[in-house]
């Protein structure tokens, strides 16, 4: 097959009247074809269109082949504004595309980034012509790399993306207006060429002064926090339930959106669809086998794919299966296949799974001199300091990177495995090693860092992750806090369990007070902010809570019960036995619920009861003495010699000889 007609600018008016334009490309012959359709922001014959689809080579292989502009791009009618039109304008242009003569009827959408993201809008939106997606390199949550990443605006990718959309928006404007036209563009070049010389750090950083200065469209950062409601536009995270099509999936190492590419592959599995997954050692922008300063080998490309052909014709090898050719049933497809680049030994491996249940979480801990041990540090040892000078902060070097010229591929903010040595020899960097290896170690998986202050999280720190969660899980998140005791505080953190009752109390204070979004400021007996003496001033979270966050207190004692009913939202009960509740636990409770002018039906009681089934009266009798075991030591060893909160719970509910026998033994 050689012969390819080529249609420009074919209209598709949407449901609003608005008319979007794309090329098809048609196979010689008279089909019908399947359909490929991408819908880019970027133009429709971009450079990085080559690199996700090669139309041609799609036509070649008897693919019907859509490339549309996006709405308020190019050749489309209508105003640019990212996102905001994604879903319904890929429903409507699905249906379009389903319909053209030669189609067979049957739909995939492909593409990465910006238009990966307008596949899952589509997908979203339900078109029934529409029967699988490959989103390339892009994200799940746009709060996880596009916007922000851990709570920091992503000004590295949205600043120079923006100013670079911003040229199709000048040249609309300034249409007529010749000498507007080369003013603005001018402008607009000089603002991303001075990017990495101080552009970045210009201020406000409110309205960010370059998109101001020439009235564009930005990223979506700025909306998102003025509109929260907004950002649901291209948000995948929390709907993947709602996507019941095939997909696959391909990310790369050192992709800003890598975990993003990780998340929507786990998410679709954990739904029971069927998805494929391919991570190369690449970035955003370079798929080929050297990447950074590392030469990968050219199985690594992916135009060689280890001797598996181009990742293009993985893909439409895929496409065929699914989308058929005459539109009848295509067969059903299977679970997906995992493809993953493991550098060091540069190979392509072939597994089923992401992550690999034969991957063993392993602890590693940041020790004074710089060490990195799988055992943690004592509570006495020095810790490590370092000064943070703003106004000459740590140059980011490689990595999952998309900065500035970076998005060109020029040399400006490359991506990838770099030489750290210069970063590590500042005075302001930390660096903490292992001992040398005596044979090789791979690591795959998720690599996370988990920074808290030596012995207990301060109140601040446990807001902080609080807010997290809740945003993370939509809202499903409740805060639970227990006073622990002084076995598990002083045993394993080195700390004294002294004033449990008011530290519970401020610190459920302090925890509310951030969750408000504004500046802390407190002054208790255990805990003052800012520390009174210092510089210091009340300061807030970087992070803004979405959500509200119940609190959920855990204790037993009498006093605590009480301080649970007084400022709690629930109470998770333990140690419960029915007839001796109402004495041990529900009293305090009550009078403390009382004192703070509540009543029982403002606290939430949580508590759970086990249930069992044997088969017969041997398995009956494992059971039971297994659950006598771990009784005992509830009993017995949860405690210090003098404090046992668990064997002072039972002994308040009746059965004090039992818990003292116990604990004697």
């Amino acid at each position: 097959m050689t012969e390819i007609q080529i249609e420009l600018d074919v209209p598709a008016e949407m449901r609003d009247g608005t008319v979007l334009r794309a090329d098809v490309y048609r196979p010689g012959g008279t089909g019908p074809w399947p359909v490929l359709l991408s819908r880019l922001p970027y133009g429709k014959q971009s450079p990085l269109l080559a690199m996700m689809l090669d139309p041609l080579a799609a036509a070649r292989r008897g693919f019907l082949v859509v490339i549309q502009d996006t709405r308020g791009r190019f050749a489309s009618e209508g105003e640019w504004e990212p996102w905001t039109y994604e879903e319904s304008d890929g429903y409507d242009t699905v249906r379009w595309a389903a319909a053209l003569p030669g189609s067979n009827g049957s739909v995939g959408l492909i593409g990465g980034s910006y238009f990966g993201n307008t596949q899952w809008m589509a997908a979203l939106s339900k078109p029934p012509e529409l029967k699988a997606i490959a989103p390339l390199i892009t994200w799940s949550d746009p709060d996880d790399g596009l916007w922000t990443r851990g709570g920091a605006i992503e000004l590295g990718i949205t600043v120079p993306w923006s100013l670079m959309q911003g040229a199709d928006t000048l040249m609309r404007r300034h249409a007529t207006d010749l000498d507007g036209l080369v003013n603005g563009i001018t402008g607009l070049v000089q603002d991303f060429d001075g990017l990495a010389s101080g552009g970045y750090g210009e201020l406000p950083a409110g309205r960010f002064p370059a998109f101001a200065r020439h009235d564009l469209p930005e990223l979506g950062y700025e909306r998102s926090r003025r509109e929260p409601e907004w950002a649901a536009s291209c948000t995948v995270v929390g709907r993947h339930g709602e996507v019941d099509l095939p997909t696959f999936q391909v990310g790369g190492w050192f992709d800003i959106f890598g975990q993003g590419t990780l998340d929507n592959f786990t998410a679709m599995r954990r739904a029971g669809r069927s998805a494929t997954l391919v991570m190369g050692p690449w970035t955003h922008t370079n798929w080929r086998h050297v990447v950074g300063d590392v030469n990968f080998g050219f199985g690594a490309n992916s135009d060689f794919m280890g001797m598996r052909g181009r990742l293009h014709d993985l893909q439409f090898d895929w496409f065929r299966r699914i989308l058929g050719d005459d539109g009848g049933e295509a067969p059903e497809p299977d679970t997906g296949k995992v493809l993953l680049f493991v550098m060091g030994i540069n190979q392509w491996r072939e597994e089923t799974e992401w992550p690999l249940s034969r991957a063993v979480d392993t602890d590693f801990h940041l020790r004074a001199d710089g060490r990195l041990t799988p055992e943690p540090p004592s509570a006495a040892e020095q810790a490590e300091e370092f000064t943070y000078d703003p106004m000459d902060p740590v140059p980011t070097t490689g990595g999952a990177l998309l900065m500035g010229g970076g998005l060109l591929n020029t040399d400006e903010f490359r991506p990838g495995p770099l030489d750290q040595t210069a970063v590590e020899a500042r005075e302001d960097v930390l660096v903490f090693t292992t001992d040398p290896l005596t044979e090789d170690v791979e690591v795959t998986g998720r690599v996370r860092a988990v920074l808290i202050q030596l012995g207990t999280r301060t109140p601040m720190a446990i807001a902080r992750a609080a807010i997290t969660l809740s945003q993370i899980s939509e809202g499903r998140f409740l805060l639970g806090l227990g006073p622990s005791g002084p076995q598990v505080i002083e045993g394993l953190h080195g700390v004294p369990f002294a004033r449990p009752l008011s530290r519970m109390r401020e610190t459920v204070d302090i925890v509310r007070q951030a969750a408000t979004g504004e500046k802390v400021s407190y002054t208790g007996r255990e805990f003052q902010l800012p520390l009174p003496g210092g510089d210091a001033k009340p300061m807030r979270l970087s992070m803004r809570p979405e959500h509200d966050i119940p609190v959920y207190l855990a204790t037993l004692s009498p006093r605590m019960l009480h301080l649970t009913g007084e400022i709690a939202d629930g109470w998770l009960g333990t140690s419960f036995v029915p007839e001796g509740a109402k004495e041990a636990y529900f009293d305090h409770l009550d009078h403390g619920l009382a004192a703070a002018g509540r009543k029982r039906a403002d606290l939430d009681i949580c508590q759970g009861a086990e249930v069992a089934f044997a088969d017969d009266e041997d398995t009956l009798r494992a059971m039971v003495a297994g659950r006598k075991k771990e009784l005992a030591f509830s009993l017995g060893g949860m405690g210090s010699a003098t404090t046992n909160f668990y064997n002072n719970a039972y002994s308040r509910q009746g059965w004090a000889e039992v818990a003292a026998d116990v604990r004697a033994r």
